[in-house]
């Protein structure tokens, strides 16, 4: 769906995977798997010319399946911000958070990333 300043964005992903290593010192389970559907909303809050203020919230939730350890729904949200101060130059940060599974164990995880982008 698209509107003057909203993009709204079904996603749709998955993978599968074969570790290699059972003595490995990181995780690397022998086989797993995961499916994930969710959805983007690509808010423009503010726009002059080269100039930009734009929001996104991202939720998306799935099956995620390890090999001696069943399967559990993983979900996860992210909010960001994305500042176009002109052409080449760009500042993004966002908070994500997500409830992974590793081993049968469920974590929390909560994240900050920040990028700063010059040039063309």
């Amino acid at each position: 769906m698209t509107r003057p300043h909203l993009l709204v964005d079904g996603l749709l992903g998955g993978y599968t995977s074969r570790g290699s290593r059972d003595d490995a010192p990181y995780f690397n389970p022998g086989r797993d798997g995961s499916l994930r559907i969710g959805a983007r909303l690509d808010h423009i809050t503010w726009r002059h010319y080269d100039r930009h203020f734009r929001q996104r919230f991202t939720a998306s939730a799935g099956p995620y399946w390890q090999e001696s350890h069943g399967s559990a729904w993983v979900p996860q949200l992210r909010y960001e911000h994305e500042w176009r101060f002109g052409i080449g130059r760009l500042l993004q940060y966002g908070v994500n958070w997500s409830r992974p599974v590793y081993d049968g164990v469920r974590e929390e995880r909560l994240g900050f990333d920040l990028a700063f982008r010059w040039g063309e």
